[in-house]
């Protein structure tokens, strides 16, 4: 059963790389493979069975159970005193956000204050703001180039020739 489940699986993904997932040939395959896995999971259960014992994935889940509840039992139980350290721990972390935007605030409200009241003060301590983008013109910057290698290479050949 397990070479017809490697090859129907085999058959299926060859098929899904070329065909999609609506195609006939996939719709058909699909429940032949999960019908072989069925069969199989039957087939594996009733040997367990026939055997007499569980299988070794159940007895190891027990023992890892029965472990953790031996670690929980020998680790401190946090008090009530941790429990609320803790919790003002967390709000004072998630107060300190809201205090530096308020500092923040009333700094800019005091900058603005002292800027209305020395218009030159204030401007020595901010940067000056454009209204437009500067921006290198193209054309000018081409004609400029254009004469200097214009001047440079005549005075090239001048030399040159000398």
């Amino acid at each position: 059963m397990s070479e017809q489940l490697v090859t129907l699986r085999a058959q299926l993904a060859e098929q899904s790389s070329t065909l999609l997932g609506q195609h006939p040939r996939i719709k058909e395959c699909a429940p032949r493979l999960a019908d072989l896995e069925s069969q199989m999971r039957m087939e594996a259960d009733r040997l367990a069975r026939s055997l007499g014992t569980t299988p070794s994935f159940e007895r190891e889940g027990d023992g890892l159970s029965s472990g953790m509840d031996q670690l929980n039992a020998g680790s401190p139980r946090p008090t009530r005193q941790d429990v609320q350290l803790r919790a003002l721990e967390r709000d004072q972390v998630a107060a300190r956000p809201a205090r530096v935007l308020s500092g923040q605030v009333s700094r800019g409200h005091r900058t603005h204050s002292i800027g209305a009241a020395s218009p030159a003060r204030a401007s020595s301590r901010r940067a000056d703001v454009f209204q437009y983008a500067v921006v290198a013109k193209k054309l000018p910057t081409i004609l400029v180039s254009a004469l200097a290698m214009l001047v440079l290479s005549s005075g090239f050949i001048l030399s040159s020739e000398c």
